[in-house]
């Protein structure tokens, strides 16, 4: 099927349909000459990257052409010369799409051309959080009968055809509100240095990467179904697995009877999720199989993430403002200088660490340190520190409100016991998604510390009586980004002054780069994690991932935890010859060596299944 079939078979309510023009990789380089042919007022854009995210091709597109540009062409010296000055300032064509700060970011790094365009996503929506996708532009604005679900696969796909498609859409919606367009403000790469630009474009291919192997269909394991309210209620099995509300998946379910059916989840609530389905379904239930079809939306971490980078570029703010932001991407010898290490301590002023323990301890206690980086083998006592550490705060009429994060929701809680143990005032803060039907009995200890995000009100007073005055606070990585404690007034009720991260050897050092802009009172960083254990997630397909403990120069300012005690001394001794370099020293009560034993395995077999299991056949030897 044609370009044109494909577009008028996709919106057929559209006027026009396009004519595709293939720019030769060889003979043509004037490409900015082609462009500028038809005079247009705007040009939508849209791009394809490999499976190692350099740039494949572009596409360029007025309502009636679409130029498709392979990156041989687009990389060439007069290319790049004459489309630097196409996107200047002073050019008449205005440049659209969605994503548009990522775009112009790719485009620049893998040409060297900088960029100044309109973001559709945000062109419409009430602010530069809420960007909608282009299903929702051309839905709620343009088309109303219009399939939403393709459209959400065309972004998703890949090919020539189909990035075309992209870049035609978008230049029909810039079209369309082209008054917006020429008043909205411009991505404009030009914003930051080449040294800035360079820092965040390795850093978004590490995510667009990570995003791009994120599976777009995958199957649901439910309990049951049945039929509420007009709308059929689905009761999930498994929380990693579960049908969220999303306006950018379908649901396709298959019936013992062999019938398909597709649906929107339009809502849940704990292990339930709504089903509204296409057309009349009625009376057949018995399902086989549920399927989600699609990507899921973007978590709020990473809707803050990509906001920060639209604001970047849109010149709402300098991206180097916060020490710490300068500490970890752009380091010099003056802003490294209050790092130095404290010495391992000879005076133990925390009587229940050991020396090692008590060394990170006063340094998380120094007002002069803002940056504390603590490698901490398996059984060293993170978390001992770091409730000891806070202990000392909370003792200090005039400490600083605490902020204690970890990329899983378990770490946390894992945290929080601690905090209990010493009677230290603290509130958790957990999503309603994760707490309701599906963990509640997690937090059975910590109940009277818990603080559901949904409970959280709209105003200051309501959410201070909520925290009950509690100067420490606890959640995870991604609740931190969470509109939702913005709009309650969290941040304001207890600013964001010092904040610890357990589980930083999990986190991607871009995870940190918004909210170290965010949080403009932030006095200290504490960040706990073991580089030998847990990558951050996603390392594997994108290798350049980086957490902290990966930052060269700031190995030598990380302090490490050298004594474990929660493996047998020559298990112990083991591990640390092997991973630790010999440096980590065990204590244990066992020390003999029959505390570790081989058993060869002659007869053991792998099953199969949702869970992999092992069955092992052991014989006694007399």
């Amino acid at each position: 099927m044609s370009l044109s079939q494909r577009a008028q078979d996709l919106l057929p309510s559209f006027e026009t349909a396009p004519d595709l023009y293939r720019i030769p990789s060889k003979g043509e380089t004037d490409v900015a000459r082609r462009l500028s042919e038809s005079g247009p007022e705007t040009l939508g854009v849209a791009l394809q990257l490999s499976q190692t995210g350099q740039l494949d091709a572009v596409a360029f597109a007025t309502s009636s052409r679409v130029y498709f540009v392979p990156a041989e062409t687009m990389c060439t010296d007069t290319a790049m010369k004459g489309l630097e000055a196409f996107f200047s300032e002073s050019s008449s064509c205005i440049l659209a799409g969605f994503g548009m700060a990522r775009l112009a970011l790719h485009i620049h790094r893998c040409t060297g051309v900088h960029m100044r365009a309109v973001d559709l996503s945000t062109l419409l929506s009430i602010s530069t959080r809420e960007s909608w996708p282009p299903s929702k532009v051309v839905y709620e604005r343009m088309d109303s009968q219009v399939n939403r679900s393709r459209i959400n696969a065309l972004w998703l796909a890949q090919g020539d055809i189909n990035i075309c498609l992209r870049a035609w859409i978008s230049a029909c919606i810039a079209e369309r509100f082209l008054y917006q367009v020429q008043c909205a403000n411009k991505v404009d790469t030009r914003c930051l240095n080449i040294e800035e630009l360079r820092c965040l474009e390795g850093l978004l291919i590490n995510a667009e990467l990570l995003e791009a192997a994120a599976p777009a269909e995958w199957e649901n394991d439910f309990e049951s179904i049945s039929l509420e309210d007009g709308h059929y209620k689905l009761v999930n099995a498994r929380y990693k697995s579960r049908v969220r509300a999303s306006e950018q998946t379908e649901i396709v379910m298959e019936t013992t009877c062999g019938r398909s059916v597709v649906g929107k989840a339009v809502g849940a609530n704990g292990k339930s999720t709504k089903i509204a389905f296409r057309g009349p379904f009625r009376g057949e239930i018995n399902l086989k199989s549920v399927r989600v079809v699609g990507r899921e939306e973007a978590t709020n971490a990473e809707r803050a993430r990509e906001e920060f980078v639209l604001l970047l570029l849109l010149g709402h703010f300098q991206l180097q403002t916060s020490r710490f932001i300068q500490m970890l991407w752009f380091p010099n010898e003056d802003v490294l200088l209050p790092l130095k290490k404290l010495p391992i301590a000879s005076v133990n002023s925390f009587a229940e660490l050991n020396r090692s323990q008590a060394t990170v301890a006063e340094a998380m206690s120094s007002e002069s340190i803002p940056l504390v980086i603590v490698h901490g083998p398996p059984g060293t006592g993170k978390t001992s520190t770091i409730a000891a550490a806070v202990q000392s705060w909370v003792a200090n009429e005039e400490s600083a409100p605490t902020w204690i994060i970890a990329q899983s929701n378990v770490g946390v809680k894992n945290i929080a016991e601690s905090l209990l143990k010493r009677n230290i005032d603290f509130k958790l803060i957990v999503s309603k998604e994760f707490h309701f039907e599906w963990h509640e009995h997690l937090y059975d200890q910590l109940e009277n510390h818990l603080v559901r995000s949904d409970d959280l009100g709209r105003d200051l007073v309501g959410t201070e009586r909520l925290l009950g005055g509690s100067e420490v606070m606890l959640c995870t990585l991604s609740m931190l980004s969470n509109p939702a404690l913005d709009t309650a007034g969290v941040y304001r009720a207890v600013p964001v002054e010092r904040l610890v991260v357990d589980e930083a050897s999990q986190i991607d050092t871009f995870d940190f780069m918004h909210l170290f802009h965010k949080f403009k009172n932030l006095e200290k960083v504490c960040l706990f994690g073991d580089p030998k254990q847990l990558p951050p997630y996603g390392q594997d397909i994108a290798p350049d991932m980086k957490s902290i403990f990966e930052l060269k120069h700031l190995r030598q300012h990380a302090y490490f935890l050298n004594i474990q005690y929660r493996m047998p001394i020559p298990l112990g001794n083991f591990i640390s010859g092997e991973v630790y370099d010999s440096k980590l020293l065990s204590e244990h009560r066992i020390s003999a060596f029959s505390a570790v034993a081989f058993v060869d395995v002659k007869k053991g077999r792998e099953s199969g299944g949702r869970s992999k299991e092992v069955i092992i056949s052991l014989t006694r030897s007399n």
